[in-house]
């Protein structure tokens, strides 16, 4: 309780790193993991944007069914932020991420059928 001006020995200030010191190769792995699950997503996403108009003539959609299959898209994944932090909650970020991207590959090629579908 007295003043001691000596900084807890845990803190930054003190000189200790925030956290323990990962290895060079785990470093920079995780540090490639951001930008590679983006890269993921924008090829999805930019795959299934570009099948729009196909599935739009393919299942003879106007463009107010269009619009509300496209509003359930939205509706479906902002229900979906839940399940996602459960899981990144239970299971952790990496184990998440992973079981998401695995997810999006397989559904990917699903893109391709979904004209069939109608």
């Amino acid at each position: 309780m007295g003043n001691d001006s000596r900084p807890d020995e845990g803190s930054v200030s003190a000189g200790n790193p925030p956290g323990p010191a990962l290895p060079i190769k785990a470093g920079r792995r995780q540090h490639l993991a951001l930008p590679a699950v983006f890269l993921l997503l924008g090829v999805v996403y930019a795959s299934w944007a570009a099948r729009i108009p196909a599935i739009r003539d393919a299942l003879a959609l106007d463009a107010a069914q269009l619009g509300v299959v496209l509003l359930a898209a939205g509706v479906g994944a902002v229900s979906s932020f839940p399940l996602a932090a459960w899981s990144v909650h239970r299971f952790g970020p990496r184990a998440a991420s992973m079981a998401s991207g695995v997810a999006l590959l397989v559904a990917l090629p699903c893109l391709a059928l979904a004209p069939g579908l109608g």
